[in-house]
């Protein structure tokens, strides 16, 4: 298949979930072995499942959200390139009425050079977001070697026109988002209406058409699967929460820039299709949990629910490895997961992902809960001498923090909390530390400050400068940590009060240093 030339990077798995960095996937992939079980309760593609697999280990991936899982089964799906691209030609060229569906789809960014007038493809178009059509477009001549913007044409916005901007494939995609029966003003309802508004009229039509012939094409499963995961790469592109084609992160906001891009869809689906890498061997999938859990063999299972729900179904001390890759959690990740989950996997999926979009953020007491609530759930699961493995990224100052508490308070003592430019990484152990009798709270507080002001004094006097806030940050908690001060805070605060308390305590120590 050749290469198409797009200035785009359809790669929205890979900005979603970012693949482990070398050094601590091979550390995990080094507790892998043969016939063990491997529990991964949030997982997701950034997770090294296949070199897992190839380590003859039975893998468990667990999740409540059904992107992750999309995802992850696409790509450990062993279908070769000549295969995808067969049936991407298929696809193309079924009918969109008396056209081939890619000509029809080229055509909605058909245009003119503006140097010698041939017809082409634009790359892309410029939006501003006040003004209701764009005033420029991205244009690569192959014939007099134009490359650059020029102004939009008359015919060019007559294009845009004949596309409805609340017609049958945007309903199309909204009814694959949220329930019909639900009421206009209903608060799910409203939010998934305005998530739409991130995308343009055309951008609507040319991914609903998409998955249109994606699943009336496409009869093989594990085929569209694949194809579902490869749509899903276009779909953070193809928003109007690009200002730059190369932006390879998450917006920070759910809103346009005041400069946006609107990429040409078909485009980026050709190019994610030549992109896309199958498996470098055939994984085994189990598709029952209990046959799965009884073989011997290596394996994959996908469990399409919340960890916490396999206690049920998991003997007692049978895990030997728990392993999660913690994604930032927030309102645009949500939002984006939920709308997303619908488009490509129906109302159902959109279903399973909405209680998130509703989730008022910032709630780290929330965060902070659920996640000691699944730990606890899993605890009776593991062998005594479990390896349970936990990342994040450094993107938000209070995960890392929060998932400590949660983990001392579901009864796990954390053997080592390393801070890296990759991110934090967090071993846990069973059983959890002693407790000591509650302390009172001006004592401990006092005992807190003091520890943070040495800390950083003492990590600012090692560090070339600059050095960055929230690392001064972490290094504090760390030590907090390892003096066992947060395993005194299980007994002297409730839970409720715990993680704002302590961050309040360091806070205050850190202000007396200037930082």
């Amino acid at each position: 298949m050749d290469t198409i030339e797009t200035p785009f990077t359809p790669e929205t798995g890979r900005q979603f979930w970012p693949p482990l960095p070398e050094a601590p996937a091979g550390e995990l992939v080094e507790k892998a072995r043969p016939g063990t079980l491997i529990l991964l309760p949030f997982a997701t593609p950034s997770l090294p499942v296949e070199a897992l697999f190839r380590a003859g280990s039975k893998v468990l991936a667990a999740n409540g959200e059904p992107l992750p899982l999309l995802m992850l089964s696409a790509q450990l799906t062993a279908i070769d390139k000549e295969t995808i691209q067969k049936a991407f030609l298929g696809l193309g060229d079924a009918l969109k009425g008396n056209q081939p569906l890619h000509q029809h789809l080229a055509n909605l960014y058909r245009t003119t050079c503006p140097q010698c007038r041939a017809s082409l493809q634009a790359d892309y178009f410029v939006w501003q977001r006040e003004m209701a059509d764009p005033q420029q477009k991205a244009l690569r001549c192959a014939d007099c070697g134009f490359a650059g913007l020029a102004p939009v044409t008359e015919a060019d916005l007559e294009t845009l026109d004949r596309i409805e901007t609340r017609g049958v494939h945007y309903h199309f995609l909204l009814a694959r988002a949220v329930s019909a029966q639900a009421a206009e003003e209903n608060a799910l309802r409203v939010r998934l209406e305005a998530l739409h508004d991130l995308y343009t009229p055309r951008a609507l039509y040319a991914i609903a058409e998409l998955i249109m012939k994606i699943e009336a094409t496409l009869t093989d499963r594990a085929l569209q699967r694949v194809f579902k995961a490869i749509l899903f790469n276009c779909l953070l592109p193809a928003s109007n929460l690009i200002a730059t084609p190369g932006q390879q992160s998450l917006p920070k906001r759910l809103k346009p820039p005041a400069r946006y891009l609107e990429a040409n869809l078909w485009q980026l689906f050709q190019a994610a299709v030549s992109a896309w890498q199958p498996p470098q061997q055939t994984v085994r999938f189990a598709p029952r949990l209990d046959d799965f859990l009884q073989q011997h063999q290596n394996a994959v299972c996908f469990f399409p629910d919340e960890a916490g729900s396999l206690r049920r179904y998991l003997p007692e001390e049978s895990v030997t490895v728990l392993a999660a890759d913690l994604p930032p959690p927030g309102p645009v990740r949500w939002a984006l997961s939920t709308l997303w989950s619908g488009w490509l996997l129906g109302l159902k999926a959109a279903e399973m992902a909405s209680p998130f979009l509703l989730q008022k953020w910032p709630d780290w007491l929330w965060y902070q809960r659920q996640l000691s609530i699944m730990l606890r759930i899993l605890r009776a699961s593991l062998e005594p001498d479990a390896a349970c493995w936990l990342t994040a990224s450094m993107s938000s100052r209070l995960q890392a923090p929060a998932i400590i508490l949660a983990a001392l308070q579901a009864g796990y003592d954390v053997e080592a909390w390393d801070i890296e430019q990759a991110g934090h990484r967090i071993w846990l152990t069973l059983p959890g530390p002693d407790l000591s009798p509650p302390m009172p709270l001006e004592t401990l507080a006092g005992m807190i400050q003091a520890e943070a002001r040495e800390t950083a004094g003492l990590f600012l006097q090692k560090q070339p400068s600059p050095i960055s806030d929230d690392a001064v940050y972490w290094v504090v908690w760390q030590s907090l940590l390892y003096s066992g001060l947060l395993v005194q805070t299980l007994t002297s605060l409730s839970e409720k009060r715990r993680l704002t308390w302590i961050d309040k305590q360091v806070q205050a120590a850190l202000s007396a240093l200037d930082i």
